[in-house]
């Protein structure tokens, strides 16, 4: 469940639904989170990092060059990190944007060191997001091939949201004024309890996946 405080800040801040349950997954993997931490593609001001521990060492880095980063991986190609030289990779909303996913796992598995840890939130009923690009959506079994392919070790796959979610996602750039966001977002949540678990399981519709997974 949404930690209350930050739901209702987040809500009035203008944050999505999904965002917010994605959080909420990061503050909950954090005992994974630990040491030398790379994260891959996360931008010069990632809404997640105040839900990272205190203790790490924090790298951000990008895919394009932007204000306050400094350091460039380009999905594309050999990442300039060294062998087994950090302790936890972060892949989030980002996956989608590489032309071949498994180079990415694999890049990632290189530079982490034994049992270290790859954290992936990868969207799935979601808008598309051509910045900079987006070639495709991984349901959980394509999540799971790659990752097995890559040689990871899944400790952890969640599903983030369901069909009430979706469609509230869907339709958030409508809902003008945070009481009105607050309002469906809270149902959304609600009736997404009340799916049976059966048509989650043979019929799954998430907003997208929460990994876990270690080399």
């Amino acid at each position: 469940m949404i930690l209350l405080g930050d739901y209702l800040r987040e809500t009035i801040s203008g944050k999505t639904l999904y965002r917010m349950l994605f959080q909420q997954e990061v503050f909950k993997a954090s005992r994974y989170i630990k040491g030398r931490v790379l994260d891959i593609g996360s931008g010069g001001n990632p809404t997640y990092a105040k839900y990272l521990p205190k203790e790490i060492v924090y790298i951000k880095t990008d895919y394009i060059q932007k204000e306050g980063i400094s350091q460039i991986v380009n999905f594309n190609e050999r990442f300039p990190y060294e062998n087994s030289s950090v302790d936890t990779v972060l892949l989030f909303h980002n996956l989608y944007i590489a032309e071949n996913p498994n180079h990415v796992l694999v890049e990632s598995r290189r530079i982490l060191k034994d049992d270290g840890c790859l954290l992936i939130s990868n969207p799935f009923g979601v808008n598309s997001m051509p910045e900079p690009r987006d070639f495709g959506r991984l349901t959980k079994e394509g999540l799971e091939k790659i990752l097995t392919e890559s040689n990871f070790k899944i400790e952890s796959l969640v599903q983030i949201g369901d069909r009430f979610s979706v469609c509230v996602y869907a339709l958030n750039a409508f809902f003008l004024i945070w009481p009105i966001k607050l309002i469906f977002n809270s149902l959304a949540l609600l009736f997404d309890t009340l799916i049976p678990l059966g048509m989650k399981r043979k019929q799954p519709f998430p907003l997208g996946y929460f990994i876990i997974a270690k080399k």
